[in-house]
């Protein structure tokens, strides 16, 4: 769930920039705008375009997961719905180096947990609070950016595994001091490519594909590698352009899907936005989502709230 949240946080080399910048443009908007079209961010899609902005983000979710029952002695007897809540929260600066090339720092914390009795027993809880990195380099190619990019992020994470405790003491015989809590050390690396192409004035679209690799170092257990790949596409529609309505609708759409083995989760997710586009330094909205993924090998879907707040420079 930290990764579906992490998400839920927030996804090489530069060229000559081909085609000129919209010097007409208001301060904090050209960076992002192609064909007089400025882009805003989505949840889902990395973004190719190099800027300078604080970005402020808070995500809120809710959803269950279809699991087994167990009887006194850890068996299971049946199936089950169980039921979570989860929050995160991110804060980041990026700075434009050079044109087409930003990098930035951030900083997220994440919690999710079971709500009611059995659930917290079977789901748990999940606390991270970590840091993240990212570089973006591209240039355009006329009506189209295209960015190579590169996300990275350290996290450490602390579980409380109630039911794992439980059995491995139905197993044992004996209950050890400490046995419900888990503490890992988490790195996740993500080299990929995004591109937006502007078809008009008032429509945007961005998509996105990253190869995902996840190092995991939990204690008393070996070190895991997961990998995976991310897609995702969005699009918006700026409604200012024909109608004086200064708001923005975005629709999104993401899959991760593992790789080998020993592949990350895989997550299905679409998204809806609305998005004050009054100040063009300005991204301002609230996007809400639904994801499926697995959590603790249960099967699971969470509807998602994500408020954004993002100034340009």
């Amino acid at each position: 769930m930290a990764a579906v949240l992490a998400a839920l946080a927030s996804r090489p080399a530069s060229a000559q920039i081909v085609g000129p910048v919209d010097t007409n443009a208001a301060p904090g908007a050209a960076d992002r705008m192609l064909a007089g079209h400025v882009f805003t961010p989505s949840l889902l899609v990395r973004s190719p375009f190099a800027v300078t902005a604080f970005e402020a983000d808070l995500l809120y979710g809710s959803g269950s997961a279809t699991g087994p029952t167990y009887d006194v002695h850890g068996e299971v007897v049946g199936d089950a719905t169980y039921s979570f809540a989860a929050t995160a929260q991110s804060f980041s600066y990026e700075k434009k180096l050079h044109e087409g090339i930003s990098a930035g720092l951030g900083a997220l914390t994440q919690l999710y947990s079971g709500i009611d009795g059995p659930s917290a027993v079977v789901v748990g809880a999940e606390v991270q609070f970590g840091a993240f990195g990212r570089v973006t380099a591209g240039h355009r190619f006329g009506p189209v950016r295209a960015a190579a990019t590169f996300d990275a992020s350290y996290a450490p994470r602390l579980a409380i595994q109630v039911f794992d405790a439980i059995k491995k003491a139905l197993d044992s015989g004996s209950l050890e001091t400490g046995a419900a809590l888990n503490q890992s050390n988490v790195w996740t690396l993500k080299p990929g490519l995004a591109l937006a192409w502007a078809p008009f004035r008032s429509l945007g679209l961005i998509t996105s594909v990253d190869y995902q690799w996840v190092w995991l170092a939990a204690s008393g257990a070996e070190t895991q590698q997961q990998s995976g790949l991310d897609a995702a596409i969005a699009a918006d529609l700026d409604l200012g352009t024909f109608t004086g309505v200064p708001v923005a609708l975005l629709a999104g759409y993401g899959v991760t899907a593992p790789l080998g083995s020993n592949g990350v989760s895989r997550a299905t997710s679409v998204s809806g936005g609305v998005f004050y586009t009054g100040r063009p330094a300005l991204a301002l909205g609230v996007e809400l989502g639904r994801r499926t993924f697995s959590v603790r090998n249960l099967d699971s879907s969470a509807l998602l709230a994500q408020i954004q707040l993002k100034y340009h420079w």
